[in-house]
């Protein structure tokens, strides 16, 4: 990246294949394109600057640590890299699907869930609790040029050959996909809204989407269930105060009938903020002031009672997903 000229040395090498070489890829490159310079010695052409070049999407480059792709995931060891480039500053999201973990518990080194610690740049770091299978969303404020990520998974490498394998590699986990979505565009759940209103497509603007820890919309009675921790995902272009209202439809409570109770204590935390507690009710709308800094915010909500099956706590019930709390709606005011 960074460079401005290409510069055509007509009389370097005269008469070689390369002559030739060169003269197609100006015509094919430059076309009707006026040079800069064009003489006997040399044919120079100006290329655009990439604030010139609004069609440019960002590029996915896995780094360091990866192995060749098999046929349903990829194998990295801990730390590995990924590099994304972006021609403008913009928000975006990176959806990972994890396929497998490292698990020095299970008796094959590999289990279905894991931590996985993601660096991205020097100034923002995130741990995701991750499930085989199960998307799991980093979000991004892409810096125009380069952005390095670099993940590690907590339980660290291992060799299949440690535990009766035959692959000698050094292995940390497994990926299915990477997907890149970009803020610009993209669609927004229905069950946010914001000042009231339903939102519009993503930009430089406040806008709100589900992050890790949510299932699909159900709507009524439900709402979305959630598992706990569950996160909302708030991009702001400034520093302000929102107003938080949700209205709970089903909270988990062990003491209760079926493990559903009339209310609970849920954990609310802003970024790396220390985060604060309330007590909240079923059918009742709660509300919480919530400081935004400029960019992506992190609201993380736990329901301190945490997660339940329902197929274990409510007799022929097959729902097998760990379940917390269920929100009708969510509402994002501004103050």
């Amino acid at each position: 990246m960074g460079f401005r000229y290409v510069v055509w040395h007509k009389t370097l090498y005269p008469g070689s294949p390369g002559q030739d070489t060169a003269a197609a890829f100006v015509h094919e490159v430059f076309g009707e394109q006026p040079p800069l310079v064009d003489d006997d010695l040399v044919t120079v052409y100006a290329l655009p600057r990439v604030s010139e070049l609004p069609d440019l999407t960002p590029t996915v480059i896995l780094g360091d640590q990866w192995y060749a792709a098999e046929e349903k995931h990829r194998w990295a060891a801990s730390p590995a890299t990924i590099v994304i480039w972006s021609p403008r500053r913009q928000p975006a999201l990176l959806e990972i699907v994890p396929a497998t973990f490292h698990d020095p518990s299970r008796k094959q080194g590999t289990g279905d869930t894991g931590l996985l610690h993601v660096q991205a740049g020097p100034s923002f770091s995130d741990t995701l609790s991750l499930l085989a299978g199960r998307p799991a969303v980093v979000p991004l404020l892409l810096p125009q040029g380069n952005l390095t990520l670099t993940l590690t998974l907590e339980a660290g490498n291992f060799r299949p050959s440690q535990y009766g394998g035959t692959d000698d590699r050094l292995l940390s986990f497994a990926i299915r996909s990477l997907d890149l979505r970009l803020a610009d565009g993209m669609a927004l759940p229905d069950d946010i809204h914001i000042n009231g209103q339903p939102q519009p497509e993503a930009g430089e603007h406040l806008f709100a989407l589900f992050g890790n820890g949510w299932y699909k919309f159900e709507g009524t009675p439900v709402g979305r269930w959630a598992r706990s921790p569950a996160q909302i995902l708030l991009y702001s272009p400034q520093t302000q105060t929102v107003r938080l209202k949700a209205r709970p439809t089903f909270l988990y409570s062990p003491e209760a009938p079926g493990g559903l109770g009339p209310q609970g204590l849920l954990h609310i935390r802003v970024n790396d903020e220390e985060g604060f507690s309330l007590r909240i009710g079923s059918q009742r709308t709660f509300q919480a002031d919530l400081p935004l800094q400029a960019g992506w915010n992190e609201i993380t909500l736990e329901l301190e009672a945490g997660n339940f099956q329902p197929q274990i706590v409510q007799p022929g019930n097959p729902d097998s997903r760990w379940l917390s709390f269920a929100l009708e709606g969510i509402d994002v005011v501004q103050k």
